[in-house]
């Protein structure tokens, strides 16, 4: 099984682009796997802080185990959030393919501060993108800018394809 982790900050279009992932046929996303983990570690008050740590498993040897043991898909895409990379061991990322989403962060911040009252630089994850980029640049993972979705996004999706060496399928953009 491929398995392709999208690093993203919040508000990056990276719904848009897991969504495009999970119309193919040969393949199931999970959604921020690892939000509940970071939410058990942090004091942070987040929208849907009590419904995601009742509703997802908050241990990190266990959400890595169930990735690794999918057999129910040819390919397997994580959409994560780049801060939510904390307090783990970060070894698995090796196995992966692994792609960075990135925005304008002036973009980034204006539209985040709309749905995060006082955000700080944590709630981006500008940093812990880089010190994961940083981290696996050995692998030549991909980035991506999110403003390129928009341009073109077939495009876009059949590059990301053809770089995954994956079909590029049509429903991926409805």
């Amino acid at each position: 099984m491929k398995i392709i982790n999208l690093i993203s900050g919040p508000r990056n279009l990276s719904t848009a682009l897991m969504y495009s992932f999970s119309k193919r046929p040969d393949t199931k996303v999970i959604d921020e796997p690892f939000y509940a983990h970071y939410l058990s570690t942090n004091k942070i008050d987040h929208p849907g802080r009590e419904e995601t740590l009742n509703s997802m498993s908050s241990d990190i040897e266990e959400i890595i185990s169930d990735i690794y043991s999918r057999k129910d898909c040819e390919i397997l895409f994580l959409k994560n959030m780049a801060h939510h990379h904390q307090q783990m061991n970060l070894e698995f990322l090796d196995n992966m393919t692994n792609l960075f989403l990135v925005r304008n962060p002036k973009q980034l911040i204006a539209s985040f501060a709309q749905v995060i009252d006082s955000p700080k630089m944590q709630d981006i994850g500008l940093e812990k993108s880089w010190e994961l980029f940083n981290m696996i640049q050995n692998q030549n993972p991909l980035v991506l800018d999110s403003a390129e979705i928009l341009k073109d996004p077939k495009k876009l999706l059949m590059s990301l394809c053809d770089k995954f060496q994956i079909k590029f399928y049509d429903q991926m953009l409805s």
